[in-house]
């Protein structure tokens, strides 16, 4: 699993770097010029629905920085997140089989997380890299951890790594070397605080699903 896990992050990282430097070269600006025609209406439809059907949450986000900067864009993006979490909760259930399925196919073995280490397990699922962002949202619910759990938690971690993407998104119109200094800050913070949220959880008497 761990493997599959590194591949997955590579040929991620990979995509994204490749996509980048097509769209920089031959159609930045037509991307952006798309993006402002896209009523907001259109924006928050799109934002609210694509994460629950496993539309790349990073790819949709870059778009909503670019559309509306970080500060709009947060406005956005928080209670979309919170909505995310509250009906991936409500169709984990009706959706179980398939979920499983899609979880068990990225090398995760679905068990129910210790009551002890519940915010821990929430804690390391919403960062741990190389799983989707909607396979996460699922897979809380499919632990068996209850919303009073996963909203303290998981909200703000997943808004803390939206305002990567956010910040990436709006700086596509002017990039600066701050920006990469930025990045290199939140990519050690990321490694941090998921190896602490794992330790913690490990600590609890629970092992990651996998």
């Amino acid at each position: 699993m761990a493997l599959r896990r590194k591949f997955s992050l590579v040929f991620t990282a990979v995509l994204v770097v490749v996509a980048g430097g097509v769209a920089w070269r031959y159609g930045l600006d037509s991307v952006l010029e798309a993006l402002e025609r896209v009523p907001v209406w259109g924006m928050v439809l799109l934002t609210v629905v694509l994460p629950l059907v496993g539309f790349p949450v990073t790819a949709l986000y870059l778009a909503v920085g670019a559309r509306f900067g970080v500060l709009w864009g947060s406005a956005l993006v928080v209670p979309c997140t919170v909505a995310h979490l509250w009906l991936s909760a409500l169709l984990a259930r009706p959706l179980r089989k398939p979920m499983r399925r899609l979880l068990e196919g990225a090398g995760w073995k679905m068990r129910e997380a210790p009551v002890g280490s519940r915010k821990w397990f929430v804690a390391w699922v919403a960062l741990l890299p190389g799983l989707s962002y909607s396979l996460k949202n699922y897979a809380m619910p499919l632990a068996g951890v209850p919303q009073n759990i996963v909203q303290p938690v998981a909200a703000p971690l997943h808004v803390f790594g939206a305002m990567l993407a956010l910040l990436l998104g709006e700086s596509l119109r002017e990039p600066t070397w701050q920006l990469g200094v930025v990045v290199l800050v939140y990519g050690v913070a990321l490694l941090a605080v998921t190896r602490m949220a794992l330790a913690r959880m490990r600590a609890a008497g629970a092992e990651p699903p996998g």
